[in-house]
Order: C-alpha cells, then structure tokens, then sequence
C-alpha cells in the first residue's frame, strides 16, 4: 500500500503525462456513452430517497454542503471535486448513474453533482477492493486525501489526510476544473497539461501540508506534514478511521 506521495509520483502523474484527456469523465446530468473514457462505463440508477436542502453553514461562515440524500448515502457539495481510481475497480454514483471506472479514470465533479458522502464502500453490493485519490476544496486551501474500500469496509489513513494551503495551487486547481467542464475541442490537450502541473505542483507543496484529521464535534486537529514520518501505512503504523466525505 503506497503513500499519498507515492501514489501521485507512480500512478496519477504518468497517467496524466501519457493520456489524462483520455482517461478524464465529466460528471453531467446527462452524459454520451461516447463521452466515457476506455474503463468505464454507466448504469442508469435514479437517486431513491428525497433530496434534503442544507441550511446551516459551515467554518469560517462557508456552506460546504449543498444538500443530502439520506436514503441513498449521497451528498451534493458546493465546492468542486476531483476523484482519481488508483487501483482496483468502483462504482460511484454520480447523478442518476452509476459509474463503474478501473484504476486510472479521473472523475471531475461539478459543484451541485451528487455523489456517495462516504459513508458506505465504493463497490457494488460491497463486492471488490479499490483506492480513491480525493481532491476538494476546503476553506481557502485543497483538501487531498486516500480513501479504501474493501468488501463492506470504508476507510481511510489518519495521514494521508492533507490540507494544501497554497493559493496558487488552489487557483490552478479552478482552472483544471473549470477547464475539464467546459465542452471544448481543445479541452482535452488543456487538461492533460494543467492536471500534469497540478500533480506535479502538489507534491512540491507536500512539505508544507497540513495533516487534517476529523476529530468530535466537528473540531480539527492539524498537525504540519514534515512532523510526521513518510513510511506507507501498515500494521498500526498509521491510525485508520472512518470516511465520510
């Protein structure tokens, strides 16, 4: 099991240098089986359950969340998000589909996309294995994380829980996404060279993250990144908990 670090310098980066225009997938209300990259694939699948408006706000005066499907374990962010499959195979429900992507598709979420809140695997019938690289944006900076599913179990590492406060890897962030939602003809080369800089770029910010761990009620224990030690989770290395995102 690789590190954060790791799974960026082996797998996402290479991905994205060779064919990140390729392996990318917007997430519409409605999306062309023409649109879907090699190792994916839909499933119509309407959302049950009724959609839940949120009202509360978040830190610092900031709504995170837009609304929740309780039935169907999903939340709708206000905020963009970018998921990567860097091994094994998912099922992610995104709108009224449910995708199944193989190690290395890239997944863009638009703000109001429904998606699963991490409460449950992201298997179908809790079935398989498979790692998430996670990006969203949390605050004024980037929250990057691993997430695991294995049969019935989510979970995540205490330290590959990072907040990136870099303001401009943040606005290249922006622009990938943005990019990557626009329907345009040249958006493909566009993407694959700002997701090869944004990768690249992170990983030169590693020093400087901020581990972010959940902690009760809602409180944050933050801890700098060049405190704590770089060798891959195993054992009781590294603390395990529950993902909910």
């Amino acid at each position: 099991m690789q590190t954060l670090v790791q799974s960026l310098e082996s797998k996402l980066i290479p991905w994205a240098e060779n064919s990140a225009g390729k392996r990318l997938i917007v997430a519409r209300t409605v999306i062309k089986k023409t649109q879907l990259p090699e190792g994916a694939r839909l499933a119509q699948r309407k959302i049950p359950g009724k959609r839940v408006p949120v009202k509360q706000r978040g830190y610092g005066n900031a709504q995170m969340l837009k609304a929740l499907w309780p039935k169907a374990h999903l939340n709708e962010d206000t905020q963009l998000k970018l998921v990567c499959v860097v091994s094994g195979s998912t099922a992610y429900q995104i709108n009224d589909y449910l995708l199944h992507a193989d190690e290395g598709v890239f997944i863009f979420l638009p703000p109001g996309t429904p998606h699963p809140d991490g409460t449950l695997p992201h298997l179908e019938d809790n079935t398989g294995y498979c790692e998430l690289f996670n990006v969203t944006i949390c605050r004024r900076a980037l929250h990057c994380w691993l997430c695991y599913s294995k049969n019935d179990e989510h979970y995540g590492f205490a330290k590959e829980n990072y907040l990136l406060r870099d303001e401009r890897l943040l606005q290249l962030f922006r622009l990938l996404m943005e990019e990557a939602v626009a329907e345009k003809e040249t958006n493909q080369t566009a993407c694959q060279n700002l997701l090869t800089a944004f990768l690249f770029f992170s990983i030169a910010n590693y020093g400087l993250a901020i581990i972010y761990l959940p902690g009760l009620q809602n409180q944050l224990t933050l801890l700098h990144a060049s405190q704590m030690t770089l060798e891959p989770p195993c054992g009781n290395t590294f603390k395990r908990i529950s993902m909910r995102h």
